[in-house]
């Protein structure tokens, strides 16, 4: 019963997806361009292999992460005035449902992107673009696969904030800032790098790195920690995700529209 659910979730997805096929498009030529005219020329000024490779993975989790977070404040704001977040509702589905969703095909395009930057950022560096294939490909199979439940987690959280204040867009780019540490800001800045950990998608960033021998955290233990935070994400995401479900069910949401 659960992966026919799963499985029609996927299937409301792939539709959505259609209507947001140029949003996609425009968002990866945008992710492409931020990266290549922002990030890669501060690179020449460091060693650009190791600069591009402690960087990119970076960009992917907080992209990721954006992502989720972008997939539930477009539930909760925009489709209110079309019924479709009250039609989801009354078929018991809420915010998590509507992600779950949308996200292999929000993180098959991050994982595009970061495709595509990295072609770009190697061209643009004079590196061989060989370079970009990883040393250890399970390791960049495992920050996929865990990065479902970093998109999960951060939607979810933007998400309640959206549902119980009027002031979300000023939590998300706070929030994208926090995501920032451990991410596109790297674990070997801080005294302990295991700090870093306190944000989820950290983890995801430094598995990627893994795969190109770039980590910063002991692969053995990071590999030990991974699949107890991808359930701890996931059962966070599920109960914050109920909490505003339960918020919108006793207050409503006209005022929304």
């Amino acid at each position: 019963m659960i992966i026919g659910r799963i499985i029609r979730l996927f299937y409301i997805g792939i539709n959505l997806a259609k209507l947001h096929i140029t949003s996609y498009i425009a968002s990866l030529i945008n992710g492409v361009l931020w990266f290549t005219l922002i990030f890669v020329p501060t690179i020449f000024l460091t060693g650009r292999i190791e600069s591009l490779f402690l960087l990119l993975p970076g960009v992917f989790a907080l992209t990721v992460s954006s992502s989720g977070m972008w997939t539930a404040t477009e539930f909760l704001r925009w489709y209110v005035d079309q019924g479709l977040t009250d039609m989801f509702r009354e078929n018991g589905l809420n915010v998590f449902h509507y992600m779950v969703s949308g996200v292999f095909i929000d993180i098959l395009f991050s994982f595009l992107g970061y495709i595509l930057t990295a072609i770009v950022a190697t061209y643009y560096l004079s590196i061989d673009i060989l370079l970009i294939i990883p040393h250890q490909p399970i390791y960049m199979l495992i920050a996929i696969l865990y990065s479902i439940s970093i998109y999960l987690f951060y939607g979810a959280l933007i998400g309640y904030i959206y549902t119980v204040t009027r002031i979300s867009g000023v939590w998300t780019n706070i929030i994208q800032m926090m995501i920032a540490i451990g991410t596109i800001v790297p674990p070997n800045v801080f005294p302990n790098p295991w700090i870093s950990i306190v944000n989820p998608a950290s983890i995801a960033s430094e598995l990627l790195r893994a795969s190109y021998g770039y980590n910063t955290l002991g692969i053995e233990l990071l590999l030990a920690i991974t699949p107890i935070a991808f359930i701890l994400n996931m059962i966070i995401s599920y109960i914050i995700c109920r909490l505003g479900d339960r918020y919108i069910a006793r207050y409503g949401i006209e005022y929304r529209a």
